[in-house]
């Protein structure tokens, strides 16, 4: 099992200490991140944290203490100057601009990570897609080596499926900005799986698929789930702000008939008016997914890598509406492998929704292709795999 809050404590002789850089804001990016983190601390290397403000309450749990980057320094400040500033220009420009920002925001954060590496002795730092240009010129001025940990499919260059098809406007930012800095890190490990990329194998030799990294913390299942009934279909938004909640409505209606219970997570959305819900649903803020897909019989997301992995892994088919970033290309690889269904945003209604759910649900060859990926999946320790890469740099 990938769970890197169960890894048993393994001696090291060269214990090492590792600097963790979590730069977005605890989306999902963040969730490898607190995998390896914690499979480090089980082999006793110590582990620091640096971040913007919701980092420490994501770390504190694992006891790694966190250096907070000031306010002006996060990368949600930049997204939002973004939004004011460029809202008026065309898709491709605000692409453009946006990578400018980038550049220029990693420069300005840079000097902050070289003063918390020297203040922390660091031997290795460690940073996830988002803080991959301002961790390579810190790394780089300090002579450190570095690691990116990718939270979803590979990005570099001649990828399985062009840029365009999978991030639209937004490939520039992928193509000019972030591959580049991962092509000079000093090992790159991607949160996903082989088989899920196309079976891809052209990766660069220092670029490595370690397949799901799972966070799981404490397990805190509600008792509602163990109830008996019939299975749980999760519905879940994404865990950054999108304008997703029309995946909420049209699941919470398009899934009133069918013998499921709906469990629908809202984040950020949690003060959404969804009206009066059927005898089926349930909405909760946040619920660890793993509890409800060990007893799910659908999960309908935007397309989030995490969640889709997780799904995976759990062998549960899914509906998969994508609403952006790189949820177009997650959805298109969960398609390919047979166990998900894509309806596009302008597609979206809820009658379409639940035609789909019933064919999932009811289709036994999909229920056991999905069960065959999981089996296939669950013969490897990703995060176990993931540290002992990061443990021999």
């Amino acid at each position: 099992m990938a769970r890197s809050s169960t890894l048993a404590r393994e001696p090291s002789t060269t214990p090492r200490r590792f600097m963790i850089v979590a730069t977005n804001e605890g989306g999902g990016d963040i969730q490898p991140l607190l995998a390896v983190a914690a499979g480090l601390l089980a082999r006793s290397h110590t582990v620091v944290a640096f971040g913007d403000a919701s980092v420490p309450q994501k770390m504190d749990p694992l006891g790694i203490s966190t250096i907070v980057a000031a306010p002006e320094l996060a990368l949600g400040a930049q997204y939002a100057d973004l939004a004011h500033e460029a809202g008026h220009l065309s898709p491709e420009r605000q692409t453009e601009w946006l990578r400018d920002r980038m550049i220029s925001w990693a420069e300005r954060l840079a000097p902050a990570i070289e003063r918390a590496a020297e203040e922390q002795r660091a031997d290795v730092l460690v940073a996830a897609l988002f803080g991959s240009g301002a961790v390579r010129l810190a790394a780089e001025r300090r002579g450190l080596p570095w690691v990116g940990v990718n939270s979803t499919f590979y990005v570099g260059p001649n990828p399985p499926r062009p840029l365009e098809a999978d991030f639209g406007t937004r490939m520039l930012l992928f193509r000019d900005f972030f591959a580049p800095n991962l092509d000079r890190a000093t090992l790159v490990l991607h949160a996903s799986d082989r088989e899920f990329d196309f079976g891809f194998d052209g990766l660069p030799p220092h670029h490595h698929y370690m397949g799901p990294l799972f966070w799981n913390p404490i397990d805190d299942r509600p008792s509602y789930l163990t109830e008996p009934g019939d299975p749980w279909a999760l519905v879940t938004l994404s865990s950054h702000t999108q304008d997703d909640v029309p995946i909420a409505r049209a699941s919470i209606e398009g899934l009133r008939e069918l013998p499921v219970r709906v469990l629908l997570t809202l984040g950020e959305h949690a003060n959404e008016d969804l009206g009066t819900l059927p005898e089926n649903a349930r909405v909760e803020r946040y619920v660890a997914h793993d509890p409800v897909l060990e007893r799910a019989a659908l999960m309908v997301s935007s397309g989030g890598h995490g969640a889709v992995m997780r799904a995976l892994w759990h062998g549960v088919p899914m509906i998969l509406v994508p609403w952006g970033r790189d949820q177009g290309g997650v959805a298109a690889r969960a398609e390919r492998l047979g166990t998900a269904a894509i309806i596009s945003r302008g597609q979206l209604t809820a009658e379409l929704l639940g035609t789909t759910a019933r064919r999932l649900t009811e289709d036994p060859t999909i229920a056991a292709r999905a069960r065959s990926i999981s089996r296939r999946m669950r013969t490897e320790d990703p995060v176990t795999r993931a540290c002992t890469m990061l443990q021999a740099i």
